[in-house]
């Protein structure tokens, strides 16, 4: 009978570059408005974030945590940061813990490569799980499943190239295709054939 009604989602997908030393989109105007390019990269993409207006501050300067530590990047006390790395002013820049002479932790901004960045924060669909729906739209460029799926977010790697997949539509229920259509009008315009054919057949028995 087809699948008709019900919820459906439909993914999309679009190319991730470098350029200069930055990663972008290659059209941005594709992408839905607050959509990063990776959780990893802060100010990268389309999503608009206070540490945008607060990193440039950091640039060149060592921000104080005010506690102290021989190994500050497996220390249980010190939170991680949210982001592994900042574009600002179209560069990207790598947010790392130093210490001082005296032990003092602090958080700096080191200079890195975008090609690095981009290839760091991004994922292998034949190294990691992720699901064929995913897949599919960074291939393809679109893709739709009936269940909603786990959205990496940050790029996948195809073919050495890098794709940002998002969801673009959830049609809500009742939501019908042509093909779902076709096929259920179909399947009752034969039921009600058979059903035709059935009382105009008659069937004789004669006995032996």
């Amino acid at each position: 009978m087809g699948y008709v009604g019900g919820t459906s989602y439909h993914y999309e997908s679009t190319e991730v570059v470098t350029a200069d030393n930055s990663v972008v989109y290659v059209d941005e105007s594709e992408v839905p408005d607050g959509t990063p390019i990776s959780e990893r990269i802060a100010c990268a993409g389309t999503q608009v974030e206070r540490v945008c207006a607060l990193e440039p501050v950091l640039e060149d300067e060592i921000l104080p945590l005010g506690v102290e530590s021989d190994n500050p990047d497996r220390d249980p006390v010190i939170q991680s940061p949210s982001y592994e790395y900042v574009q600002l002013d179209d560069e990207l820049r790598r947010a790392v813990y130093t210490t001082t002479g005296d032990g003092e932790v602090g958080v700096a901004l080191n200079e890195t490569s975008a090609g690095v960045a981009l290839q760091s924060v991004s994922l292998n669909p034949e190294e990691e799980s992720i699901s064929s729906t995913v897949v599919e739209a960074a291939e393809d460029g679109e893709a739709t499943s009936r269940s909603a799926v786990d959205v990496p977010q940050t790029p996948v790697i195809v073919d050495g190239d890098y794709y940002r997949v998002y969801l673009v539509e959830e049609a809500g229920e009742g939501s019908t295709s042509p093909l779902s259509l076709g096929i259920f009008f179909g399947a009752g315009l034969g039921g009600i054939l058979l059903l035709s054919l059935a009382r105009n057949l008659r069937v004789k028995y004669t006995p032996r």
